[in-house]
């Protein structure tokens, strides 16, 4: 069997495990299932409380933030503020492993006249390609100066449309500073007692890139109860090459309990120079386990990617990624 074949094999009977003895705490009474429950909830309880000290440090950050452009001492109020901490390894035939660490942040500042949001991100904003985005490469360590950005972002109250937008300016955090702008529009409609649809539009502006925008339609009904399908493509024309790049993507995604699921997909990439063309083909899994409470996720995802400039041969990847979300809500 080819290494392709057995490393996207692997990713699937990896998955097909469900990882039950990393988030169930009614284990079998075996002496070695014992020890790696002792093991799981030590090191769980270590995390528990960095994550909740983080939070609570984060929360009241805000707050004093919010107190000050508010102008006087607040009563009890919700709040959005977030931060999320995603660790990835990728890993590829050649025997590479790639490492994508990103921080991102929201300050919610909802007692503002204008209702802002303080953001910061590691990844700036729109920095990836499309075909870089849907493949979800890494690039090494990501929390870097040069490619972190921070901001503010506006978004007013939807109007009887039903049109949610949001306005975000800012800079990328690098020497020297780069102006960066996105508008952002999105919908939802249902078109039939099954068929939903989903749009979203962006139009960005980078200072070392130029203008762009990125549209995305999406087509979701139910199969059954616990498996969707979903039918969406992407379009996004960047100024800085005169290019167009698109994708089409299906996916069906099955709800295996309440902390887990799989998400299969199949799709095409393609974009308009030299020549308008289909440029990889991709499929693969992400299979996606809540392993505690509401803030701890696992991401496994096996792929294959055919790229035309490799003759369509197979390029095996496989990734491994811990969400931590810090946030009361």
């Amino acid at each position: 069997m080819k290494y392709s074949a057995r490393l996207f094999i692997l990713g699937f009977l990896i998955m097909a495990l469900e990882f039950p003895a990393w988030a169930d705490d009614t284990l079998e009474s075996t002496a070695d299932n014992n020890v790696k429950s002792s093991w799981w909830k030590r090191s769980l309880q270590s995390l528990e409380k960095f994550r909740d000290k983080t939070t609570e440090d984060y929360s009241d950050l805000s707050t004093s933030i919010d107190e000050f452009f508010y102008g006087k001492k607040l009563e009890e109020t919700s709040n959005d503020s977030y931060l999320k901490l995603e660790i990835q390894n990728t890993f590829y035939k050649s025997g590479e492993t790639e490492q994508d660490v990103k921080l991102k942040a929201k300050l919610d500042l909802p007692n503002t006249e204008k209702k802002f949001k303080l953001v910061f991100s590691s990844d700036a904003e729109k920095e990836e390609s499309l075909e870089e985005r849907v493949h979800n490469d890494a690039s090494g360590e990501r929390i870097e100066a040069d490619e972190s950005f921070a901001g503010v972002e506006y978004q007013p109250a939807p109007e009887k449309s039903q049109w949610n937008k949001s306005f975000t300016g800012g800079i990328k955090l690098r020497t020297p500073l780069l102006p960066f702008a996105k508008f952002d529009l999105d919908n939802k409609w249902r078109l039939s007692e099954f068929w939903t649809s989903e749009f979203e539009q962006s139009f960005w502006y980078l200072d070392d890139k130029g203008f762009g925008e990125t549209s995305e339609l999406s087509f979701i009904r139910p199969i059954t109860d616990s498996y969707q399908l979903k039918v969406s493509s992407e379009l996004e024309f960047r100024d800085e090459n005169n290019t167009f790049s698109y994708d089409l993507i299906l996916s069906t995604t099955h709800r295996l309990d309440h902390a887990s699921s799989i998400e299969y997909y199949v799709g095409s990439l393609g974009e308009s120079q030299p020549t308008n063309q289909v440029t990889h083909y991709i499929l693969g899994a992400n299979y996606r386990k809540l392993l505690h409470e509401d803030w701890l996720f696992l991401n496994i995802e096996p792929g294959l990617s055919f790229p035309r400039e490799e003759n369509w041969k197979a390029q095996p990847s496989f990734s491994l990624e811990l969400q931590i979300y810090f946030t009361d809500n």
